[in-house]
């Protein structure tokens, strides 16, 4: 509707009046009011604000593990959740993005103001509304470009969360044969008959629920896994008592595997050298992430970039106490970079340290 209005606008005369040169008469048609472009640059940045909040919605749901069927939250793919906060400030600058679109929804055709001693009692207001239109798509640009980024991690992590499904499995299974079904004669146990049960907790089990640390014996995995064998055992079979009697060792060879063979996993998949392909590469929609990874060359965000020689360089000269916050040009100011010339920061004690009497003792 807005396009149609704009397109009839543009294609129509708005001057009043229009002078015909060639028959020496002037028209009076008095279309000289510009309300529909103001009014359809409205309508479109209510379009946008809707656009945005579709797209916040699904994007916060992307990045929260209670929504995204079993991906860690936030979308953070390093090795130890403690260092890596994924995409916590992109989903907080979506918001700030969303709540800045919804603003600039607000109408401007009904600020009108009489203007020029009442000649312009009525104006249309619509350069100020487009010039808000043109805000808006940027804005909108923005938050379309930080949810294809969270897209491509998502679509990143669960080809990871395949990859090390595998590794678990193959670890478990060697774990297992290695423990529970060869006995110390090397004769084969009844206990061998849990494989299939075994297998089944890792298939049901997120792989990111366990997988920073998948040998704990509190996270998920091991829990079910112990709970199987036990359960097996209070059936009071011949199978689930030889099962039973190796859970120590079972858990003790299993978490040593897994630590070595996890951390091998990780550092495979993160060069290119994947157990599982990934998916995307049959969708339709792969140009797109090819787009973003390849000709953009943003990668997988994993915690485990440093900035170390950047924060050394800040801190260089920082000597433990405050000092100046705000340098000064060097031809201005050179001093604040004088160790002599911070004792002042060192002597002054705020208001709340001298009990409240709201000076600065120097």
């Amino acid at each position: 509707m807005a396009t149609h209005s704009i397109e009839r606008e543009i294609n129509s005369v708005n001057d009043n009046p229009l002078i015909d040169v060639a028959r020496d008469i002037a028209l009076h048609g008095g279309n000289f009011q510009g309300t529909p472009i103001g009014v359809s640059m409205d309508n479109l940045r209510i379009s946008l604000a809707a656009i945005g909040k579709l797209v916040f919605a699904q994007f916060s749901e992307l990045v929260c593990d209670y929504y995204n069927d079993g991906l860690p939250s936030d979308l953070s793919a390093g090795a130890d959740p403690s260092l890596d906060y994924g995409l916590k400030g992109a989903e907080i600058a979506m918001a700030a993005y969303c709540s800045e679109l919804q603003y600039l929804a607000n109408p401007v055709t009904t600020h009108v103001q009489s203007a020029e001693q009442h000649n312009q009692d009525v104006n249309s207001l619509g350069l100020i509304s487009a010039r808000k239109s043109a805000e808006a798509v940027e804005i909108l640009k923005l938050m379309m470009s930080t949810y294809i980024i969270a897209l491509c991690q998502a679509i990143d992590l669960r080809q990871m969360e395949e990859n090390l499904r595998e590794v678990v499995k193959q670890v478990l299974l060697q774990s297992t044969r290695k423990s529970l079904c060869v006995d110390e004669d090397r004769s084969l146990t009844e206990a061998r008959f849990c494989e299939k049960e075994l297998i089944q907790v890792i298939e049901r089990q997120p792989v990111f629920s366990y997988i920073d640390d998948p040998a704990n014996p509190s996270y998920a995995l091991m829990l079910q896994l112990r709970e199987v064998l036990v359960e097996k055992a209070l059936e009071g079979t011949e199978e689930g008592m030889a099962a039973f009697k190796r859970i120590p060792k079972f858990q003790e060879e299993l978490g040593i595997a897994l630590r070595e063979e996890v951390a091998k996993a990780r550092e495979r998949f993160g060069r290119g050298d994947f157990i599982v392909g990934s998916r995307i590469q049959r969708c339709r929609t792969y140009p797109v992430y090819k787009f973003v990874r390849e000709e953009v060359g943003t990668e997988m965000l994993t915690g485990e970039k440093t900035i170390e020689d950047v924060v050394v360089k800040c801190v260089g000269e920082w000597r433990g106490s405050s000092g100046p916050f705000t340098p000064r040009p060097e031809a201005s100011s050179p001093l604040h970079r004088n160790p002599e010339n911070w004792g002042w920061f060192e002597q002054g004690r705020s208001p709340s340290a001298t009990s409240g009497r709201g000076y600065w003792n120097m």
